[in-house]
């Protein structure tokens, strides 16, 4: 048996890796956060720092992940992509090992499989993301809660807990994942391991915030994130449903296949003998029901942010499979749909049109020459970097006016700036007298395609 989960677990990591490979080593950006957080790596190869030098909006343990991964990978141009490769693989197998845990190898296998071809997660396990790492550590806690059931040492609780709060010091969205540990080390009944796994849950985040400043790490992980609400909740239920139909079609279609089957045989269902509380569907079911619940009230519920929901969508779904025939059929119905929406995730490229020709335009530029936009991956990928205060410019920045027209313009002066790119109406864009200011400067426009915009000077 042991021999054959060691096969498993190879031959899941050759699925994950071959699924992502072409992704990781790409030459474009993946999406803006890719870009986002390849020029925070470049920042902080020079020397910048989380919190302070550069914009964090993530948990105090994500800017060091990526420094970690940017280091292993030699800092190639595709180094820090390391980090969602690691987090693409350790989600296939741990997924494998809790599914298997609760059922059988099949469940395992059919849970794996359906979790590392989720568009939802090659997209945060491809490009550099939060959500990727997070969901990796979550699912790794509940993994090794689920393997302390049937032992009654202190170490799998204490590394429960460090998983936890890994996670969360990572991204706070993952939170719901605290409930599901908590029960399953709950139901041990073993009250001092629990809390001992609460108080590390609760100290890593703590530690690892500390040499940044709780007042930095807060304002820019946590408050940053409370604004007014962006979408409502029926706009966001909206985005959650098509995103799953969309880019997660195998896993809402293997589950509606296991609710219909399990309604059809309902006469021949057996009570459990576990407790509610113990049984596998509670504990996995409180874990989607949750994070569903983060998504509905988060202020700005982005697409990527779904992938949250797949694992315990994926878990679910493998404890009560019909046969391999079945399933079959279902995926070859969805297949279709979902090579459509997923093919660019899973071989994305170059670039080509408009953006090829922006990226052209960069490339031209000397090596050391600094860029302003607000798409960080092409100057990224062009081998360039972007000023450390403006490695971070999402929307929300401009919205929250953390970053104004003159902190635009004051970083355009700088005499290492050689080229101004602007690609967004919601970001730069929004500053419509910024071209004609900078042409004051000695900036001349270069390329004008509706919103881009780029800008050269000689540069000094």
């Amino acid at each position: 048996m042991a021999d054959r989960r060691r096969r498993d677990l190879l031959a899941l990591t050759l699925v994950a890796v071959a699924l992502r490979l072409p992704a990781i080593l790409s030459p474009r950006h993946l999406s803006f956060d890719d870009g986002v957080y390849g020029a925070t790596a470049v920042a902080m190869r020079h020397g910048a720092r989380p919190y302070r030098d550069v914009f964090s909006s993530q948990g105090p343990l994500h800017h060091p992940l990526i420094y970690l991964a940017d280091l292993v990978g030699l800092r190639t141009s595709v180094a820090p992509r390391t980090l969602s490769l690691a987090a693409g693989i350790a989600i296939t197998l741990c997924t494998y090992l809790a599914a298997r845990a609760v059922a059988d190898r099949r469940a395992g296998l059919v849970a794996a499989l359906l979790a590392t071809t989720a568009g939802s997660l090659l997209l945060v396990t491809t490009g550099i993301s939060g959500d990727g790492p997070a969901i990796a550590f979550a699912i790794g806690a509940v993994t090794v809660a689920l393997s302390a059931r049937d032992h009654d040492g202190w170490v799998r609780p204490v590394v429960a807990g460090l998983l936890v709060g890994a996670a969360c010091s990572v991204k706070l969205l993952v939170g719901p994942v605290v409930l599901v540990v908590g029960l399953l080390l709950w139901n041990r009944r073993r009250p001092r391991q629990l809390v001992a796994a609460a108080v590390l849950a609760v100290a890593v985040p703590l530690a690892l915030a500390a040499p940044w400043g709780y007042a930095r790490v807060w304002d820019q992980s946590v408050s940053y994130h409370r604004e007014a609400r962006r979408y409502t909740v029926g706009e966001v239920a909206w985005r959650i449903v098509t995103t799953l139909l969309e880019r997660d079609l195998f896993v809402t279609v293997t589950a509606l296949v296991v609710v219909g089957a399990a309604l059809l045989a309902r006469a021949a269902w057996r009570p459990s003998d576990l407790p509610v509380h113990e049984r596998p569907g509670t504990i996995f079911g409180i874990w989607l029901g949750a994070q569903v619940g983060f998504l509905l009230a988060e202020s700005a519920m982005w697409r990527p942010h779904v992938s949250q929901l797949v694992v315990p969508l994926c878990l679910l779904a493998a404890l009560r499979l019909p046969s391999w025939r079945v399933l079959a059929v279902a995926w070859v119905v969805a297949l279709p749909v979902w090579a459509i929406n997923v093919a660019g995730m899973v071989r994305p490229g170059g670039y080509r049109g408009a953006d090829a020709t922006v990226a052209a335009r960069l490339r031209a530029l000397p090596d050391t020459a600094v860029v302003v936009t607000d798409d960080p991956g092409f100057p990224w990928r062009a081998g360039l970097r972007v000023p450390d205060a403006l490695v971070d410019v999402s929307v929300k920045q401009f919205d929250q006016r953390r970053i104004t027209e003159a902190d635009v313009l004051r970083a355009a002066r700088d005499r290492a700036v050689c080229a101004v790119l602007v690609t967004s109406g919601e970001r730069m864009g929004r500053f419509p007298d910024l071209p004609a200011r900078l042409t004051d400067d000695g900036y001349r426009t270069v390329l004008h395609d509706g919103a881009r915009r780029l800008l050269v000077r000689d540069c000094r």
